[in-house]
């Protein structure tokens, strides 16, 4: 269990450097200090430096036969002649499974593993000068570290030796701070103590961007900081927006730097040595691995001249010049280079986002991430504008720190763009790190002892000012993985935490199971990606039968660990069980019950209205279809799913691929045209005309009285075919129609008259079908009338009312029939119809007095009312048009 020791301890686990920092009282005041680590640096011997390279070389023992870990600068060294040996930036890893690139037999698997042995190295040089064994610390993640993130940096810290639990054995997640929290409780303690002077006046709210960039993570956040109303050593830092995880930093620059020189280098040696330039192509990988090195050192140097002339008051041009090279050890040839700024400036241009301006912030979302500094800022501003609902949103301060903060071309590049001064934190590179101890400090607030403290201090006369992170957010929308790779929307980006959902119902549960699968997924860089960040199964104590329903409720808490709950219930609704786990990437608790690791876990099925992803979809679809009898119960299930899902538009691509791919088969045609009729209404007219001209190809032979495939079930689909052609058509396929051997063909008729009904088109020949007692046409014939532009003069519609009145007296106990008749006595005899002249007054009191005593009968109670309100005349309620028009549904 994780007990404070009186000592502060700040750990700041970087992707290029790491650092540790503590804390003394001095005269009042507390004092941030970060410990130099002493280290084996290779050809420079040891040496002692605040800045830990995040590096690790597994140094081959061969008469042990294992590998040493060393962690430093002679590790960073390495990288270049035996980088499968060496971990390095591998807090970018930090949530994956596996440390890649490392050679297979190393022992540590994990990248948590690796950054243990970071961890470890700075522990244990404290310890020594402290002659104190350290297992309490705090270290510092980007605010942006998803919970897989977060949870393997907590499992290094463990690995490490600090104890990282709580009293119930669960991971105590105030060991975690955020970066930019960090920065900001060391920048406040710096201005407490006078060391360090800025305008930050929070009597009133203020609106506060942190950016925070060092050599491997951008981290960019907007707070709303404002002076707690009941103690004013209090401030209230609200959490508004962080920008999604982006991996343009420090090394992102030296990588464009490095690629720059080996441009130089190879044609350098294309002009002196052709066999020499054919090695160094050769080994490409390897002198990039060297040059990186160089391209840093050139950085620094560069930087350096800008720093050292802006003190004396000057500037350097453009065009001065600044040696880089040195011995490139993969390939033995010596590389002498160098760059003008303005060259140099070039180089890195890409990754300043010139393009954007402050006002593109309105018009990011849904774009593709562009890799440079400037679109993260954006897409805060997004979020932020979004949380606040205001479409102007300007930050009153923007704060700068990490260690490539210190590179003028950002500061410049900030400034152009935000258009004012930008606050640079001192110390940037340790700022975290010492931001880390001031937080660690209030943690101790209320412990007993302090050794920084003396007698005659209070550590409350003495504490920093303090803040209170009242909520966390979501840096990402987080979404549920569904079956068919389709997702559910769990909580929005920007979403405070803690977070408990309502119940989510909608989910089924496809075949019979006892493990439900639960992935959850985030936006990928790319439009329409997502990745998976986290995951696990809730298993069943007995086998869930296919199509039971399936609801979720779920809780993230501040450090964004996630519980679900998941309850199950027959497809007719009673309850059958519970499960519950709580997960990140790497480690699945299954908090119900205990299950076989050989049991198939699968996903739920999406809800009503989901956003599916259709080549997936309909792929799945028509597989099922090529063992239709086997499959009949799931193929339902998924065309009702499509059907109602979000994203209806999307699917005329996949559909219509998959008809043009399997035109012979009468299942998949059987399958796919009438939902392609249904989802046809929201695609756009060029996929639609599409869809219309594969059925006009198919039922073509039919219309010249040929027919090539006799059974039933390709009757089926010329029928689906017809009624898709006459439902989405033009007004001449609908003539077309009215064909000769169509409408002798009597297994066409219910679809023609279908057709002809809803477009109000030869009703005369409806009529004739009511005559023949045909069960469709009563259905039509009310609604063909009712939609003619012209019937016939000489048209009886006294002598079709009578036989309305007819089938209802003889309707042999069919209600459908009935109500048929009703719903088309009530259009026909209609007294706002554009034919209510030539109804007769005596069949329309007829028709009146039989639908009346259907008012009475349940089952036919609305009906019958809509059709004595269409014949006296009295104005429909909406429910009741709507009912007219779900009757007359032209799907």
């Amino acid at each position: 269990m994780r007990k404070h020791s009186p000592y502060c301890i700040g750990i700041d686990l970087g992707t290029s450097n790491s650092s540790i920092a503590t804390c003394r009282i001095q005269n009042g005041k507390l004092k941030t200090i970060t410990k130099s680590v002493m280290r084996r640096a290779g050809t420079n011997g040891s040496r002692s430096d605040p800045l830990l390279p995040s590096c690790v070389f597994y140094f081959p023992n061969r008469s042990m036969g294992t590998y040493d870990p060393i962690v430093g600068d002679y590790a960073k060294e390495m990288y270049s002649s035996m980088p499968h040996l060496v971990a390095k930036s591998i807090k970018s890893q930090m949530g994956q499974t596996v440390a890649e690139g490392l050679q297979s037999d190393i022992p540590d698997k994990t990248p948590e593993a690796v950054s243990a042995r970071i961890i470890h190295a700075l522990l244990t040089d404290l310890s020594k000068h402290l002659n104190e064994n350290i297992t309490d610390a705090v270290i510092t993640v980007p605010a942006s570290f998803d919970p897989a993130q977060r949870y393997a940096t907590l499992k290094a810290a463990e690995l490490a030796g600090l104890e990282v639990r709580d009293s119930n054995g669960n991971f105590d997640q105030s060991v975690l701070l955020s970066e930019p929290e960090a920065v900001m409780y060391y920048l406040l303690n710096e201005i407490k103590n006078g060391s360090y002077d800025a305008t930050l006046d929070f009597s009133e709210p203020k609106k506060v961007m942190i950016f925070d960039i060092g050599g491997g993570t951008l981290d960019i956040t907007m707070h709303i900081i404002s002076m707690n109303e009941d103690n004013p050593d209090l401030l209230d830092m609200q959490l508004i927006a962080t920008n999604r995880y982006t991996p343009v930093a420090g090394d992102t620059f030296d990588k464009l730097i490095a690629r720059a020189m080996y441009d130089q280098y190879i044609a350098t040696y294309r002009i002196q040595s052709p066999a020499a330039a054919s090695v160094i192509e050769q080994k490409r990988e390897s002198v990039l691995a060297d040059l990186l090195a160089k391209a840093e050192e050139l950085k620094l140097n560069i930087n350096s001249a800008v720093d050292d002339a802006d003190y004396c008051g000057r500037n350097i041009t453009q065009d001065m010049e600044f040696d880089c090279g040195g011995s490139i050890v993969s390939t033995g040839y010596l590389y002498n280079g160098y760059f003008t700024k303005e060259e140099f400036e070039k180089i890195i241009e890409p990754l300043l986002g010139k393009n954007y301006t402050y006002d593109d912030y309105r018009q990011i979302d849904g774009r593709q991430q562009t890799e440079d500094i400037i679109w993260p800022i954006l897409d805060v501003l997004r979020k932020a504008a979004k949380k606040l609902g205001t479409d102007d949103i300007v930050p009153d301060k923007v704060i700068m720190s990490g260690g490539m903060s210190k590179l003028y071309i950002i500061k410049d590049r900030l400034e152009e763009f935000f258009g004012t001064h930008i606050i640079s934190v001192p110390d940037p590179d340790l700022a975290v790190a010492k931001g880390a101890v001031v937080y660690h400090s209030h943690q101790h607030q209320y412990m007993d002892q302090n050794p920084f403290v003396n007698e005659s201090q209070s550590i409350t006369n003495t504490a920093p000012m303090l803040i209170k992170s009242s909520t966390a957010v979501l840096a990402d929308s987080i979404f549920l993985g569904l079956k068919g790779g389709a997702t559910h929307l769990l909580a929005d980006e920007g979403q405070a935490l803690p977070y408990t959902s309502p119940l989510i119902e909608g989910f089924k549960i496809e075949g019979n199971q006892k493990l439900i699968a639960i992935p959850i997924k985030k936006k990928g860089t790319n439009p329409g990606e997502f990745v998976t960040i986290a995951s696990g199964n809730i298993s069943f104590e007995k086998t869930v039968s296919a199509d039971s329903k399936v609801s979720i409720k779920f809780v993230i808490d501040k450090n964004q660990l996630i519980t679900i709950d998941a309850y199950t219930e027959t497809p007719d609704g009673k309850p059958l069980e519970h499960g519950t786990v709580t997960f990140a990437l790497g480690e699945s608790k299954d908090a119900s019950r205990s299950f076989k690791r050989k049991s198939k876990a699968d996903m739920v099925t999406p809800p009503a209205g989901a956003i599916l992803v259709p080549s997936n979809e309909i792929s799945g679809l028509v597989s099922m279809c090529y063992n239709y009898k086997r499959n009949s119960s799931a193929i339902k299930s998924r065309k009702a799913r499509i059907a109602c899902c979000g994203n209806p538009q999307d699917f005329g691509e996949a559909i219509l691929k998959s008809l043009k791919n399997n035109q012979r088969s009468v299942s998949v045609c059987l399958c796919l045209i009438p939902l392609a009729r249904k989802l046809s209404q929201h695609w756009t007219p060029e996929y639609t005309e599409q869809l219309v001209k594969f059925c006009c190809d198919i039922i073509k032979p039919k219309l010249v009285g040929l027919s090539i495939y006799n059974d039933n079930s390709w009757r089926s689909v010329y029928n689906e075919s017809i009624l898709t052609i006459g439902l989405r058509g033009n007004a001449e396929l609908v003539e077309m129609l009215y064909n000769e051997n169509l409408l002798n063909d009597s297994s066409c008729a219910s679809q023609l008259m279908h057709i002809f009904g809803i477009h109000g088109k030869h009703a005369e020949w409806i009529a004739s079908k009511v005559y023949e007692k045909v069960p469709e046409a009563i259905r039509w014939i009310g609604c063909a009338i009712d939609k003619s532009e012209n019937m016939p003069d000489d048209f009886d519609f006294t002598d079709l009312v009578d036989e309305l009145l007819d089938r209802i007296f003889y309707n042999n106990g069919n209600m459908g029939t009935v109500t048929n008749c009703i719903i088309s006595l009530g259009l026909i005899c209609s007294k706002t119809s554009k034919y209510a002249d030539k109804v007769n007054d005596c069949s329309r009191e007829d028709a009146y007095d039989e639908i009346q005593r259907w008012v009475e009968a349940d089952s036919l109670a609305t009906p019958a009312t809509i059709a004595l309100k269409l014949i006296t005349g009295d104005t429909l309620e909406t429910d009741e048009e709507q009912y007219l028009l779900s009757f007359y549904d032209d799907n």
